[in-house]
């Protein structure tokens, strides 16, 4: 019931609320996965990261929630430039839940950000071939190639997502693609 109460402060926006029923559930019963990924989901929400790392952690290690609990946990690695720490996660999560587009999207980030520009292009083409309807892959794409020095390709890439994006009835695509582009263009090009 307190799990069922703490769900729903989440749900309705008052993670702060529903904090202190999460870490009376996680004190009494502290390997329930459930009550783990809510808790790390609340202090997500309350702008709390670093608490949310070790109930995301024992998250992740139930087999019910490990690939949400995985997934946010990645995240906050990454948000916190920890990179290498966010690819071990990614790779767990990846191989009890393949393909999962919010895990490959991870991948060529934190490959990204660690200068590991072949993985991330490698990365973000798989993130494609998933989820080709993605929004970022093509710009982590696009990323790679430009930081590989193969600025035509990128070019390509990003002229496509950009046509794509006219094309469609999303403005807010449109312009999330033309700022793509015309980043590429000052930065990879310098025009």
């Amino acid at each position: 019931a307190q799990l069922d109460k703490a769900q729903a402060l989440v749900v309705a926006g008052e993670p702060v609320a529903a904090l202190p029923l999460l870490e009376g559930i996680v004190r009494r019963s502290p390997d329930d996965g459930a009550a783990n990924l809510l808790l790390g989901q609340a202090l997500l929400q309350s702008g709390q990261t670093r608490a949310a790392v070790p109930p995301l952690t024992r998250g992740a290690g139930s087999e019910r929630h490990a690939g949400m609990a995985g997934l946010l946990l990645a995240s906050v690695h990454l948000i916190e430039g920890r990179a290498e720490r966010a690819l071990e996660v990614t790779y767990r999560v990846l191989a009890t839940h393949p393909g999962q587009p919010a895990s490959l999207r991870i991948r060529p980030t934190s490959h990204l950000q660690l200068a590991r520009h072949e993985e991330a292009a490698a990365d973000a083409r798989r993130l494609l071939e998933v989820a080709p309807e993605d929004p970022q892959a093509p710009v982590l794409l696009g990323t790679a190639l430009t930081r590989l020095g193969r600025l035509d390709e990128a070019e390509d890439v990003l002229t496509q997502l950009e046509q794509e994006a006219q094309a469609g009835e999303a403005p807010g695509a449109h312009a999330r693609a033309c700022t793509a582009l015309a980043s590429f263009l000052a930065a990879g090009r310098q025009e």
